[in-house]
């Protein structure tokens, strides 16, 4: 009886976490695949997972997707994997399923699309170093979406902490960004990430406000 009601509580929690699960269980996969999960990701898995701005224009869109289940490698897999599982996890009790994989999903290609057209590229046409650094850049890893699953928990914390939690948050990724130094290529790739994790939270901060007002929203009176 005991081992049954383990069974079925572990059941629950399953379900409760599908998402989560699947995803942590993707990362894992290709840290596998990869051999990221004991090393630094290979130039050559960089290339082929990885996604830059500059693919949008080559038609190279499965970066789009590839390049969230990946990560640099080495401590920063377990890192990421750490990060994922407790922002996505917490997004989806808090808000189910569909509500985490939005959040993680859409807005790790939302992320994308936004810092690719609305950043690299006008810097790079204005014939910027820095801008055709961005532009050229590739990268990897979930923070996209692991931070658009922090701006849904944050944003669905109730009464002024969702706005204390929230601003504190906003702030730091900001000065982070607004105090990045170094050379242009130093730049470059503190910028390609902080720039995407300070686009995706207040992304996921949205989604949390379109469910509290789904919540909020009186049931539909079915007519017999």
């Amino acid at each position: 009886m005991t081992n049954h009601k383990a069974w079925q509580r572990g059941n629950a929690l399953a379900h409760r976490w599908t998402f989560t699960l699947l995803l942590v269980a993707s990362l894992l996969i290709m840290a596998l695949l990869t051999r990221s999960h004991v090393a630094a990701l290979s130039q050559v898995w960089l290339q082929r997972l990885g996604f830059a701005p500059v693919d949008l224009w080559l038609a190279r869109w499965d970066g789009l997707l590839t390049s969230a289940l990946v990560t640099a490698g080495g401590l920063m897999f377990w890192q990421a994997l750490l990060f994922v599982a407790l922002t996505v996890g917490a997004a989806e009790w808090l808000a189910g399923t569909l509500a985490a994989f939005l959040a993680f999903w859409g807005v790790h290609l939302a992320t994308l699309l936004l810092e690719s057209l609305a950043i690299a590229l006008p810097l790079h046409l204005m014939h910027l170093s820095l801008g055709t650094g961005l532009f050229v850049a590739r990268d990897v890893g979930p923070s996209a979406g692991a931070f658009g699953a922090l701006g849904l928990v944050i944003g669905l914390l109730p009464g002024p902490w969702r706005w204390i939690g929230g601003g504190v948050i906003l702030a730091a990724l900001l000065a982070v960004v607004l105090t990045a130094s170094g050379t242009v290529d130093e730049l470059t790739l503190q910028l390609t990430a902080e720039l995407a994790h300070l686009i995706a939270f207040p992304l996921g901060w949205l989604i949390a406000a379109r469910v509290d007002r789904h919540r909020k929203q009186p049931p539909k009176e079915v007519l017999g």
